[in-house]
């Protein structure tokens, strides 16, 4: 029994692959399985994993027809024979020490948890109860904390324990993660390294207009909410409201979407939106792109974030 598993959701990653499967190959630490879950790729991805699994006993592959990068995750999850879980998205990579890293920690009976290469300054929190607090209130204003699930060491028998799954299209890392932190109890600890490789791939489904983004994150707040009621946590909503809808008007404005000022006034006035809009006005919040659309928004100057975005996104 291998001490990690490795989790690749692979779809149409031809261009990234190779050193994706080249970065675990160059691991420190060796007694790991690599599973590639291929994801009903349409390019040369299946055939490339194909090769590295026929090479290498430690890597294995398995395919499904096309269901997303949750589906992908979770049909890995079931292959997994590791003690623990580790996550890579197959546009990224691991620096070689990076299990190593982790490792240490996990087996002193505790959290591990590591930086990524495009937050290198972020100020990851030092407790579960920070980090709890960080992903249920602390979505828009002060220090973010972003949960990423490829940047921790997860234990495979709390997952199975607990029948813990990723689910949806966006923000599913926040919510699986919610979910393990409040049913593993040990301390967290963090290594103020960036260990994780983060690539910037413009073909990614997080740079990509979402239709229904609305409806999927009214999903993932009302998951959220239960959460957090089962866990008898009393919180706020209306700064994680604000932030779904600031990352709602990216997404009109991003590759095929249909930003203007009327489906932006649309978005505001919805009924999502609308109360959280009026009622609550964010501080602290460090970003001058969301400072601006937030002040606008509450203004009713669609008119001037649409002007705001075409000029950011030229």
């Amino acid at each position: 029994m291998p001490q990690v598993s490795i989790i690749v959701p692979v779809y149409n990653s031809e261009q990234w692959l190779d050193a994706c499967i080249q970065s675990v190959l160059a691991q420190i630490f060796t007694d790991w399985e690599l599973i590639l879950l291929n994801d009903g790729s349409t390019d040369n991805s299946a055939k490339i994993c194909a090769s590295y699994a026929q090479e290498h006993e430690r890597i294995h592959l398995y395919s499904q027809e096309n269901a997303g990068v949750s589906a992908a995750r979770n049909a890995a999850i079931s292959h997994a024979k590791g003690k623990y879980i580790a996550f890579l998205d197959s546009d990224d990579c691991y620096r070689p020490e990076f299990l190593s890293s982790l490792l240490t920690p996990a087996e002193r009976d505790t959290i591990p948890v590591c930086k990524c290469t495009q937050y290198e300054n972020e100020v990851i929190p030092l407790t579960r109860e920070e980090m709890l607090d960080a992903l249920f209130t602390k979505r828009l204003e002060g220090s973010l904390f972003n949960g990423f699930l490829v940047r921790f060491l997860f234990l495979r028998e709390i997952i199975n324990a607990h029948s813990l799954r990723l689910s949806g299209r966006y923000l599913e890392d926040e919510v699986f993660l919610m979910e393990y932190l409040l049913r593993d109890k040990r301390p967290l600890s963090v290594i103020n390294e960036a260990l994780y490789v983060y690539n910037e791939n413009t073909n990614s489904a997080t740079r990509r207009h979402i239709n229904d983004f609305s409806a999927i994150f009214e999903d993932v707040l009302e998951r959220k909410k239960k959460i957090a009621e089962n866990a008898k946590l009393n919180v706020d909503w209306d700064t994680t409201i604000w932030a779904g809808y600031l990352i709602a008007v990216s997404n009109l404005f991003a590759p095929g979407g249909n930003g203007n000022a009327k489906t932006l006034k649309t978005l505001a006035n919805s009924e999502l939106f609308r109360g959280a809009i009026k009622r609550y006005k964010p501080q602290n919040v460090q970003s001058r792109n969301k400072r601006i659309v937030i002040a606008l928004t509450r203004l009713k100057q669609y008119r001037l974030i649409t002007l705001l975005y075409k000029v950011k996104n030229r």
